[in-house]
């Protein structure tokens, strides 16, 4: 049984963690995306800063659930001696949040992108292709994310065990594994972003050759700089929410109940 400190903590945390990294995941919708015929700097003239926060509230109600077994797996992995395993229980926290995460994650960035309210949105996906419209980007998430897992979780461990782990050492550990793993996985979001705003637009159905066609698309518009859009937005994101998850993860010094 799951000690219920990890249901509030985890919760807590990612809600935390995403109204802080929010603006930057915003502005990097607009900079990835090849189906935005608004910019950015004119949506904010018309709308205001409160722009930036579009679709936050189902994406928030998305990680407060993903969160929770991502907080588990990750007080497991501290416990790890090897940084091989510890890594593993990462991988297996992220695959958790990102199974949760992603269908809010597609009304978030249908809301961003075309600028529509969340009820439109849910519904325009769901008379397109029922529920499995939703998990349109799961596959490329978990591809982005797994290295982002092993990355992250093993380096922390890693250096945690040699280290220590006092002070603000969690959130400079954090940052660093963030940045890293970030900037290597941008060309997957890329991807990954792309699929979620063009699938359900030219009613295609996911898979390998819309893959294939969404990276020609991304090359024969911007080459292969394309693929790095907002990479430095990721960078920061990344620095910023997972610096602030360790961090705050180990301040809060949960011991989970094994029963």
């Amino acid at each position: 049984m799951v000690d219920k400190n990890v249901i509030i903590y985890g919760s807590v945390l990612g809600v935390f963690e995403h109204i802080v990294t929010i603006v930057p995941r915003t502005i990097i919708d607009f900079k990835q995306s090849t189906q935005i015929n608004n910019t950015l700097q004119n949506q904010l003239k018309e709308k205001g800063y409160a722009r930036l926060f579009k679709g936050i509230c189902p994406m928030l109600l998305g990680v407060s659930c993903g969160h929770i077994g991502l907080y588990y797996f990750y007080n497991k992995s501290k416990q790890q001696t090897n940084t091989f395993n510890a890594s593993l229980f990462g991988l297996t926290g992220k695959i958790i949040h990102d199974i949760c995460i992603v269908p809010a994650d597609m009304i978030r960035m249908r809301m961003n992108v075309f600028n529509n309210n969340c009820q439109e949105t849910i519904k325009f996906v769901y008379n397109k292709q029922g529920i499995k419209g939703f998990y349109v980007g799961l596959l490329p998430t978990i591809i982005t994310n797994a290295p982002t897992a092993l990355i992250e979780y093993g380096f922390m461990n890693f250096l945690c065990r040699h280290y220590g782990d006092d002070g603000i050492k969690p959130l400079l550990y954090g940052g660093i594994s963030g940045a890293i793993s970030s900037l290597l996985c941008t060309p997957i979001d890329v991807i990954k972003t792309n699929l979620q705003t063009t699938t359900l637009r030219d009613n295609k159905v996911f898979s390998v050759n819309h893959i294939k066609s969404v990276i020609k698309d991304v090359y024969s518009r911007k080459g292969y700089i394309g693929f790095f859009g907002g990479s430095l937005l990721r960078v920061i994101q990344g620095t910023c929410g997972y610096g602030l998850f360790h961090y705050l993860s180990k301040n809060f010094d949960l011991n989970i109940d094994d029963h």
